[in-house]
C-alpha cells in the first residue's frame, strides 16, 4: 500500500482555477478575495488579530478541507483545477514557485510551467512524479516518482540530469530549501511522523519528529505540527519550529480552541498560514519572532 501523508494528516488536491479567479493581491493583502469567507472578503492584513488569535480566511468546502497555499503574498484557502491542466490526462499536484512566482506541475510525464497566458510550457522531461518541486533560480526541480524515489532534477537541460537523494515507500512530499540546495521530506511511520533533509550526495537526516514541515523563508527553520489523535481524529495539535542548524525547537503561540496544522510561511516572512484540523478552516496570523527561545510575534 502506498503511504499516505498520514491519516490525520489534512490532504487536499491542490489546483489552480481560484488563483485564476483572485487577481492581483492588494499590497499587504495575505488573504486571497475568492478564498475568504464572505463576511471577510474586503478584510485586510493590518486587521488580522496578532497570535494567538488567528483569524480564519477559508471555510471548509464540501470537496474536501483545504491546505492552506501561498502563491506571492496571497493565501489561498482551497484551489482547484486551472483550464491549462482540465485537459490533461494525467495532471500532478500543483506547486507554486516564489523564486520565479510561477505555478509548476507535472503533466502527462513532463515538468510543466503555467505561463501567464495560461499555457502550459515544459520544463522537463520525463518527469512521472505527481508531487513535485522547484526552484527556477537555482535550476532544480524535485519529485517523488512513483518507483518510490526522491528525484533532484537539473532544469538547464530540460531534466536529463538526474540525481537520486532517496528512496523508499514511507517517504513523501518532497520540498526545495528557498535556495534550492536541501530537500525537505516527509516520513510516516508507526510511532508517528518524522521530518528530514537531505543535500545532493549527502545522508538523510531527521530533525524533528511531526507532520506538514514547511520552510521558513530564509531557510534556516522548519514549521512543523506535532498531533494528538485517538486513531480515528485529531484531538489536538500545535506548531513548532525548529533550528536546522542546532535542532533547537520553539513552540509556537497557539490560538485557543484551535489545532493548528499543515503550516504554510509567507515568502517575506510576515504571515503564517495553517489549517484547523478540528474545523477543517484556513486560518492566517502574523509569524512571531522567536527571541531567547520565546516566540513574539514580528511587527
Amino acid at each position: 500500500m502506498r503511504p499516505t501523508r498520514v491519516p490525520l494528516m489534512l490532504m487536499a488536491v491542490l489546483a489552480f482555477a481560484a488563483l485564476c479567479a483572485a487577481g492581483p493581491a492588494r499590497a499587504g493583502d495575505p488573504l486571497a478575495a475568492d478564498a475568504v469567507a464572505p463576511d471577510m472578503a474586503a478584510s485586510h492584513a493590518a486587521a488580522i488579530p496578532e497570535f494567538p488569535q488567528s483569524r480564519v480566511v477559508a471555510v471548509e468546502r464540501t470537496d474536501g478541507t483545504p491546505d492552506p497555499v501561498w502563491a506571492g503574498s496571497v493565501l489561498l484557502g482551497n484551489v482547484r483545477g486551472t483550464h491549462a491542466l482540465a485537459s490533461v490526462e494525467k495532471p500532478g499536484i500543483p506547486t507554486f514557485d516564489p523564486s520565479c512566482g510561477s505555478w509548476f506541475a507535472s503533466a502527462n510525464g513532463s515538468l510543466v510551467r503555467v505561463t501567464d497566458s495560461g499555457a502550459l510550457e515544459v520544463v522537463a522531461d520525463d518527469v512521472q512524479g505527481v508531487d513535485v518541486d522547484v526552484r527556477m533560480e537555482a535550476g532544480v526541480a524535485v519529485s517523488r516518482e512513483p518507483d518510490d524515489t526522491i528525484v533532484l532534477i537539473q532544469l538547464s537541460d530540460r531534466g536529463r540530469t538526474r540525481t537520486v537523494l532517496a528512496s523508499g515507500p514511507y517517504l513523501f512530499h518532497p520540498r526545495l530549501s528557498p535556495d534550492g540546495s536541501v530537500v525537505l521530506l516527509s516520513r510516516s511511520g508507526p510511532q508517528g511522523g518524522g521530518i528530514l533533509l537531505v543535500k545532493r550526495g549527502g545522508q538523510l537526516r531527521q530533525i524533528a519528529s511531526g507532520y506538514g514541515p514547511a520552510f521558513t523563508p530564509d531557510g534556516k527553520g522548519v514549521v512543523f505540527a506535532r498531533v494528538v489523535h485517538d486513531g480515528l481524529r485529531v484531538t489536538a495539535s500545535d506548531l513548532f519550529l525548529v533550528d536546522i542548524a542546532t535542532g533547537t525547537e520553539t513552540s509556537l503561540p497557539a490560538t485557543d480552541g484551535v489545532a493548528e496544522a499543515e503550516p504554510a510561511v509567507s515568502s517575506d516572512g510576515r504571515w503564517l498560514g495553517f489549517v484547523d484540523a478540528l474545523s477543517g478552516t484556513v486560518r492566517v496570523s502574523r509569524v512571531p519572532r522567536v527571541l531567547g527561545g520565546k516566540a513574539e510575534v514580528a511587527p
